[in-house]
């Protein structure tokens, strides 16, 4: 199989990618407050024993107590090793240069273990062959479907071993995802949007009105105190924002999760960048699977 880098250096031809100096960028301060949050743009101060300094390429990208933006390289993917998600499952980069049809693979356990799900009512419904191998650990395969008709659509399934038998462990299926940084441990994931009662901002723009939810289950209560930075990375064309929340101990019911109005205050405008979200990459797996 063709390097999964290599194939995705053609389709960002025409497209404006992520500075590589991401490390040229600056960012400023962290806080764990929900209400607002001061992040520097074009200085940098101390929040670390990171002293300011006169030369913006010597500055550290990621600053504060969030580390989870990742720089990505001059094809705009991270480094390899780098762990992403996509429609809840998890791998690393360097899987998708090994993604090869599980018949064949020379995983009969695992073939037969999917058998019980595909041939139940449900699984009627699900793709019957053409399944891949996208990540493969000693106790754990996570297979990825991509519509032969080049419908958008992508479907995972995950398999595990349990007492030394191989067992369908779950299914999910959706339209193409993007790729984004995989949370770390103890850390759920936050969505951001502007805030609709604000005009977005724009080149003069020195604070962002946001609205933050945390994705898993929370039992329908707002991040509160819970909530985890801003860290904001900065580049020559974008400002990246991302947030975490410290995930909940026990189980959590699903309702839907309420909003929470968070403002990040910028010591300069915006200029030219763009605000973007900093736990994607603007990738699709469909895109890189199917190169």
């Amino acid at each position: 199989m063709r390097s999964i880098r290599s194939r995705f250096a053609l389709l960002v031809i025409c497209v404006a990618l992520v500075a590589a100096a991401c490390a040229e960028g600056e960012v400023g301060s962290s806080s764990t407050s929900s209400t607002s949050t001061s992040t520097s743009l074009g200085t940098t101060t101390s929040t670390n024993g990171v002293q300011p300094d006169e030369d913006p390429a010597s500055l550290t990208p990621n600053i504060g107590d969030l580390h989870i933006i990742v720089p990505v390289g001059a094809d705009g993917l991270p480094d390899a090793s780098t762990r992403v998600t996509c429609g809840g499952a998890s791998f690393t980069l360097s899987d998708l240069d090994g993604v090869k049809d599980l018949s064949g693979a020379g995983l009969p356990d695992v073939e037969a273990a999917i058998q019980p799900f595909l041939q139940s009512a449900e699984g009627a419904f699900w793709p019957q062959d053409g399944w891949m191998v996208l990540s493969e650990s000693q106790d754990a395969v996570t297979l990825v479907h991509i519509d032969p008709e080049g419908d958008s659509s992508l479907a995972f399934m995950s398999v595990e071993r349990s007492g030394g038998d191989w067992k369908w462990a779950g299914s999910s299926m959706g339209e193409g995802c993007g790729l984004e940084i995989s949370m770390p441990a103890g850390l759920n994931a936050v969505d951001w949007r502007f805030d609709p009662s604000y005009p977005e901002p724009n080149a003069n723009s020195t604070t962002l009105y946001l609205l933050v939810t945390e994705r898993e289950c929370a039992s329908g209560q707002a991040v509160g105190d819970r909530l985890v930075g801003p860290e904001v990375v900065v580049t020559d064309t974008h400002v990246h924002v991302a947030f975490a929340a410290t995930a909940q101990a026990g189980d959590q019911t699903c309702p839907s999760n309420p909003e929470t109005a968070v403002t990040v205050e910028l010591s300069a405008p915006i200029g030219s960048r763009e605000v973007v979200d900093g736990l994607t990459f603007g990738v699709s797996l469909q895109d890189l699977l199917a190169g």
